[in-house]
């Protein structure tokens, strides 16, 4: 009997040691308890309103310490905290603008080399990077490249410009009469073909002044120069859009010479770029010579094929001051890299072709010579190549078989110099492609 109480005394005495180690338990906090209580507030189920006002006065002062987080684990009230937790997110909003200053400036460096268009008369000119797609207008040539009046004197200056796409795809013209291509102290003309009108830019360079159709209307006026827009025309020439303009310039446009340029666009978005087709002077005298059309304007041809270029060359001070004429075909006016460099000596009737590493000049024969001329991107014709004169016009034929050194896309640039030492800058006047 007295074994069987004291059985029952340890039977009891184990049950009260289980009931206290439960209890303690339950007092200590069981780890999926916070996963529970976060999973409660996800769905948006809230506990007391009180607790949350002593957690957010520990939490904002102590704002990056997780660690306060598992110091107090017997507290089942956690869904209270994940609630603090998105109080305290939002100052860090607050922080992400001073980060977005530092990346605008770095953007705004590589737009100031776009004025820079025009090279100084050098023949080695900086590249000037005018991207323009195998669909964009061409500016092909100009019927009087340059020359000279007198203020109040009337002149007809005309520009030819050739889209790939057809003459229906041209929209602007764009012709400038100044020492730069800009608006400002310079004479700016525009024909909008799409709309069939003329107009010229005003003085203070801050509006345009609208006249009619080509042909028809009265005369556009500024201080500089007046546009005679009935006697002006626009026509379509061979598939060349041909836009005559006449003109007048004053006495306070005088005493300079200064470069034309020529833009086009079409309908597409595509446009030529700031093309430099020759000089003009006002009330002056001594010119550079004049670069003309370059024909074909475009093409192809295959690695060994001939291909046959025609530049024209003018000099305002005679043709017997007319020295040297280049012709280019290279990506970039530049007569260095992988750049196909040709030049005829007026003076001593002799062509040349540049070596490849740019530093002489090989050949030297007669055109018409039955020879060749070559490096490892070309070889020159002499044979089928020709000068001839007329019109006050040199007008010469280059006989040309690329290498597959050369194959692929090339601009075409003529450039010209005289016995007075003046330059005419490169002038892009078209674009080849040398294809197997």
């Amino acid at each position: 009997m007295w074994h069987n109480q004291f059985k029952s005394a340890g039977l009891i005495l184990c049950i009260a040691v289980v009931a206290c180690v439960a209890g303690a338990l339950a007092l200590s906090g069981q780890p999926g308890a916070p996963a529970h209580a976060a999973g409660v507030v996800a769905l948006g189920i809230t506990s007391t309103p009180t607790p949350t006002e002593t957690l957010t006065a520990t939490l904002t002062s102590t704002h990056t310490e997780t660690p306060t987080r598992t110091a107090t684990p017997t507290r089942t009230r956690t869904p209270t905290r994940t609630r603090t937790a998105t109080h305290t997110s939002t100052p860090t909003r607050t922080h992400t603008p001073t980060h977005t200053p530092t990346r605008t400036p770095t953007a705004t460096p590589t737009r100031t080399r776009t004025p820079t268009r025009t090279p100084t008369r050098t023949f080695t000119p900086a590249p000037t990077p005018t991207k323009t797609s195998p669909h964009a207008p061409l500016v092909p040539g100009f019927d009087v490249w340059c020359g000279r009046s007198q203020p109040g004197e009337k002149v007809e200056l005309r520009t030819v410009l050739y889209d790939p796409d057809g003459i229906a795809d041209l929209k602007m013209v764009y012709f400038i009469i100044n020492t730069y291509p800009g608006y400002t102290n310079g004479v700016t003309l525009v024909y909008n073909r799409q709309v069939n009108k003329m107009l010229i830019r005003n003085d203070a360079n801050t509006a345009w002044i609208v006249g009619s159709a080509p042909g028809s209307g009265g005369d556009l006026n500024t201080s500089r120069a007046t546009l005679h827009v009935a006697e002006s025309s626009a026509s379509d020439v061979d598939g060349n859009l041909v836009v005559k303009w006449v003109v007048t310039f004053y006495e306070p446009f005088a005493g300079k010479v200064y470069n034309l340029h020529v833009r086009a666009s079409d309908y597409a978005g595509h446009h030529s770029g700031w093309q430099t087709i020759g000089a003009w002077g006002v009330g002056t005298s001594g010119y550079p010579p004049c670069v003309g059309a370059v024909n074909p304007p475009s093409g192809s041809s295959a690695a060994g094929q001939l291909a046959v270029f025609t530049t024209q060359f003018r000099d305002p001070d005679g043709l017997d001051n007319l020295k040297i004429s280049y012709l280019l075909i290279a990506q970039v006016p530049s007569t260095s890299g992988n750049a196909v460099h040709l030049a005829y000596n007026h003076n001593v009737n002799k062509l040349f072709l540049r070596n490849d590493d740019d530093t002489g000049w090989l050949g030297g024969l007669a055109p018409g010579t039955p020879a060749t001329i070559e490096n490892s991107r070309v070889v020159v014709d002499v044979a089928q190549c020709a000068v001839m004169s007329s019109g006050g016009i040199v007008v010469s034929d280059w006989a040309l078989r690329f290498k597959p050194a050369s194959i692929g896309w090339r601009n075409v640039y003529a450039s010209a110099s005289d016995d007075d030492g003046h330059y005419a800058t490169w002038q892009k006047k078209g674009y080849w492609e040398i294809v197997p």
